[in-house]
């Protein structure tokens, strides 16, 4: 079978085409972002086992992301230093 000049070219590149995704359809690699802060500045700390134990339990009982609940921990803290 003889095929016309440019169609298996053609084929090629539809079939392509029809794979290569933009990158607005292409998926993002890794766990989604469940953080609502994940935009935001980022900070280490090392903190007692115990304390990290106890903010791993309140995560699973609150069904709330640790970083949730830290970051609603430090605000109420640094409440106390406003206006100074």
């Amino acid at each position: 079978m003889v095929a016309k000049k440019g169609s298996l070219l053609d084929n090629i590149g539809s079939v392509i085409n029809s794979r290569v995704k933009s990158p607005e359809q292409a998926r993002s690699v890794g766990r989604p972002k469940l953080n609502p802060y994940a935009t935001e500045k980022k900070i280490t700390a090392f903190i007692p086992e115990e304390v990290h134990r106890q903010l791993r339990l309140a995560s699973a009982d609150q069904g709330r992301p640790m970083v949730e609940i830290v970051v609603e921990a430090l605000k109420g803290h640094l409440k106390k230093y406003e206006g100074k």
